[in-house]
């Protein structure tokens, strides 16, 4: 799916590239270009699919050959894709007016959301800005080239995966694993409803701690809680956030929070977490929602 900013949509069929990718297709509001086969437009070709190139900071040593690793980064990602005409006069649609056409959703600047549909019927979603639009105008087969570069260049499964886990420990404790098949990772998504009033008087926290040693942790004393209260603790990147909603309004959390919402974060594999609350409240949150998307290097 390639999501313009100005919103137009097409969809596009692969000419058996590696016999992998199915299609790609490109939602907006405004306009609907099919890119399928038998329509006015395919790609022909598509490029920076693969694993995004990285960069790898050394220094010399004057102790060992060759030199000492500092710090290694994955780089942008730049994805090409090359688009040919089928004109059909009948519908006025002249290789001008197509390609005229692909410059109103691809301008350059536009901000677009790309979606690759896989055989499997899965969907990856990656994001990023149209850096470049050259069309081969004079020649017997016009193309257009597409180049979008893509600042974070990891692809997200379309659709979050949900892991609820229910607490059945009643002294408050509660070991569980939340297993992560993506190759990048991410954060996560952690909602918690209240199951039982609590006074302010009393006081009430609980902690999730990671086999990393890392630990987010709600102490919410002070602060009374109803049955329906909903508490959200947010680690995902450009979305980090603590929410506590009490009688339907929402407030900032992050006063009555502890941790670090940048490093705490699922890995590819195994993910075990200790949930643990106060022991005068055991039963206030029966059970937790993990979610996240799965991210990719490439596809």
């Amino acid at each position: 799916m390639i999501t313009s900013m100005i919103g137009r949509t097409f969809t596009t069929r692969f000419q058996n590239v590696d016999g992998v990718y199915k299609y790609v297709k490109s939602v907006n509001k405004e306009t609907e270009l099919p890119l399928t086969e038998g329509s006015e437009y395919l790609v022909t070709n598509i490029d920076g699919l693969g694993p995004a190139d990285g960069t790898v900071n050394t220094l010399d040593s004057v102790l060992d050959p060759g030199g000492v690793e500092v710090s290694a980064q994955t780089g942008q990602r730049n994805i090409v894709a090359t688009v040919s005409f089928h004109p059909d006069a009948s519908q006025n649609a002249t290789t001008e007016n197509l390609r005229k056409a692909l410059y109103a959703v691809f301008s350059v600047g536009n901000e677009v959301q790309l979606e690759f549909v896989m055989d499997t019927g899965e969907s990856y979603l990656i994001e990023g800005w149209v850096e470049k639009h050259t069309p081969v105008i004079f020649s017997s087969d016009p193309t257009v080239q597409i180049s979008i570069i893509n600042p974070d260049p990891y692809f997200d499964l379309k659709g979050a995966t949900t892991e609820t886990v229910t607490i059945q420990n009643t002294s408050g404790q509660y070991d569980f694993n939340v297993p992560f098949d993506g190759d990048v990772a991410v954060g996560f998504v952690v909602d918690a409803d209240v199951a039982a009033a609590m006074d302010s008087s009393l006081g009430y926290g609980f902690n999730v701690t990671s086999s990393r040693d890392l630990t987010i942790f709600i102490d919410v004393a002070g602060t009374d809680f109803a049955v329906g209260d909903h508490i959200q603790i947010s680690t995902v990147k450009g979305d980090r956030h603590v929410t506590l909603t009490q009688s339907g309004s929402a407030n900032n959390g992050l006063p009555f929070f502890g941790g670090s919402l940048v490093d705490m974060q699922l890995l590819p594999g195994d993910n075990w977490f200790q949930f643990t609350q106060s022991e005068e409240h055991p039963d206030m949150i029966p059970q937790v929602t993990f979610s996240f998307l799965k991210r990719y290097g490439g596809l």
